[in-house]
């Protein structure tokens, strides 16, 4: 009796894995069927293109359109190619003088999402910066990814075109010289922050009957000295 059951057991997982490995053979032609006959050439080029294919590799076929699409070299000298995707992040990467919030939010993202399909997403993550580098420390995927996204907020304001925007990063300088620290820690955030400032900005330029501005005052004020 045991042994009946055992087989039927076996029978249903060798079923299971046969439907398996058909659905995935399904998904990887799916996508392949995707890929222009240019696209596909180029994918074929590749050193690894036999072994992978054959397995219906869909993770690295997905990795490779990835980087196709991205103009990532995926042949050559790899630091290289390295350097090539890095130089044009840190050279190419700012935002124009007229280009909305809204367009450089979404080609900021996608130049970052070439840095990480180039395999350089540690770019964006730093242990001793994090305070991640201590022998006890274990920091979360949640702990991991908020610092990921911190250190692109900041990426992203730094590129962006800061003649737009010229009372900004003087503000957020001395915020953070009397410890009230305003830079935002996402994307979202400094989309948020630039496109609102822009919007005050352009109030202040126009003049109000209040006669304020945009951005709060920020007040520093000296020790021993009478206000």
């Amino acid at each position: 009796m045991k042994k009946a059951v055992n087989d039927q057991m076996a029978k249903r997982f060798a079923q299971r894995i046969d439907a398996l490995r058909t659905n995935i053979a399904k998904v990887y032609g799916l996508m392949w069927g995707q890929c222009t006959t240019g696209l596909q050439a180029e994918i074929k080029s590749e050193d690894d293109y036999n072994s992978k294919a054959s397995a219906y590799d869909t993770l690295w076929l997905l990795e490779t359109v990835k980087k196709k699409s991205s103009g990532v070299a995926t042949r050559g000298n790899k630091y290289l190619n390295m350097l090539n995707v890095l130089t044009h992040f840190f050279r190419d990467t700012i935002q124009g003088m007229d280009e909305s919030e809204d367009a450089w939010y979404r080609r900021f993202k996608a130049e970052c999402d070439t840095v990480e399909v180039a395999d350089l997403g540690y770019l964006f993550y730093n242990q001793v910066a994090s305070g991640h580098n201590g022998a006890n420390v274990n920091p979360s995927a949640n702990e991991i990814a908020a610092e990921i996204e911190a250190c692109k907020a900041m990426f992203f304001l730094q590129f962006s075109n800061m003649q737009r925007y010229p009372d900004l990063m003087p503000f957020l300088r001395n915020s953070k010289m009397v410890n009230n620290d305003q830079y935002p820690k996402t994307l979202v955030g400094v989309y948020e922050l630039l496109l609102q400032y822009r919007n005050d900005s352009n109030y202040s330029r126009r003049g109000n009957r209040n006669g304020k501005l945009g951005l709060p005052v920020l007040v520093l004020r000296l020790p021993g000295v009478r206000y």
